[in-house]
């Protein structure tokens, strides 16, 4: 067998959570420290380190910064890239979903259609866009802004998943062209406001869509549709979870058009991959059709998607009861530890 080299190999790491939820509690000491149980149960620690920035709570749009901030720095000086988002809670409050904010906006007594294109409203180049939620999501892009700040200010660097799974969040999902270029101006509008109003040079963006793994979901399919231009994105990095875990087959049956990402050129990665079922850990052992099998996975990445650069698992999927070949896919020669990751302070 040959021997792989760096550039061929995938970075694999693990989500942590920040010592409160978002939800107005603690998150679970398996969610807080997902890497020291990998580190623990398998004797592997990934090179990549994904977290993110909590609202105060599920109603409240504001967010938490200090936890996660000190966990990006404490990462990126043992030698693992911080991977960061930020909650995207505030959406439901927007729509109402949570709290009494979103009935200023009116957004439950729209129609279907109206709901579809309340993304216009955070676009800034149109005209009539509805002001109160414009300046109230502005609110919410400066504390982006003053995250990632405090990040550059540590610094550290950060692979950044701006509208993290758009494709299936209220405010920005859109089936419409119309919608989508509404996307791509909002993106771009971010892009030069940390760019060039706040000066942020720590940031490499990323184009994080859900990708559907079965029939009938809410998502939209049209993930690629969203892509804002090559110009203003720096890799790409989906969101996938399998239906079943059994492999990938249903991403193709349903419409993932892998060639389209490798077709920009620029870097691939998973940024969240759930094979388990989601109630796996407070549960027995599944069907054996609802195992995660992590090995095969990563085998059927290697002939389909060989261009993928990292992998990052969700929350906890690791230690679930229903994953198995955990061990034979962190230690696969194909893996990157991060005994393994190049010494990334120096091109900083």
């Amino acid at each position: 067998m040959r021997d792989v080299s760096v550039s061929e190999k995938t970075m694999v790491g693990v989500f942590n959570w920040p010592e409160h939820n978002g939800f107005g509690g603690n998150s679970p000491e398996h969610y807080k420290n997902h890497d020291k149980h990998v580190k623990e149960k398998y004797g592997f620690e990934g090179g990549i380190l994904a977290l993110h920035f909590p609202m105060v709570n599920n109603t409240t749009p504001e967010y938490e910064y200090d936890d996660t901030v000190a966990t990006a720095k404490a990462a990126w000086e043992k030698g693992q890239l911080p991977m960061i988002h930020f909650s995207n809670q505030w959406e439901y409050v927007f729509t109402g979903e949570a709290g009494d904010l979103g009935e200023k906006y009116g957004y439950k007594d729209l129609s279907m259609a109206e709901q579809d294109m309340f993304i216009r409203n955070f676009d800034s180049t149109v005209a009539d866009r509805n002001m109160d939620v414009y300046n109230d999501y502005m609110k919410i892009v400066k504390q982006w802004g003053d995250g990632l700040e405090m990040l550059q200010d540590a610094g550290v660097p950060v692979l950044f998943r701006a509208y993290g799974e758009m494709t299936n969040h209220p405010c920005f999902r859109t089936y419409t062209k119309e919608g989508k270029e509404h996307f791509k101006n909002i993106w771009r509008q971010l892009f030069d406001y940390l760019t060039k109003e706040r000066k942020l040079n720590n940031v490499l963006f990323g184009f994080t869509p859900l990708i559907p793994g079965s029939k009938g979901t809410k998502f939209d399919t049209d993930s690629f549709g969203y892509y804002p231009g090559d110009d203003v994105v720096d890799f790409l990095c989906p969101t996938m979870y399998p239906n079943g875990g059994s492999g990938l087959e249903e991403y193709w049956q349903w419409g993932f058009e892998f060639s389209k990402y490798v077709a920009t050129g620029k870097p691939f990665g998973i940024s969240e991959l759930g094979l388990s079922a989601n109630g796996d850990h407070t549960t027995g052992m599944p069907s054996a059709s609802m195992r995660g099998d992590y090995k095969r996975f990563l085998e059927i990445v290697k002939q389909q998607m060989p261009r993928t650069s990292f992998i990052v698992c969700w929350t906890d999927t690791l230690l679930y009861p229903s994953s198995v070949n955990v061990g034979p896919f962190l230690n696969d020669e194909r893996v990157i530890s991060i005994e393994e990751m190049p010494d990334l302070s120096k091109g900083t």
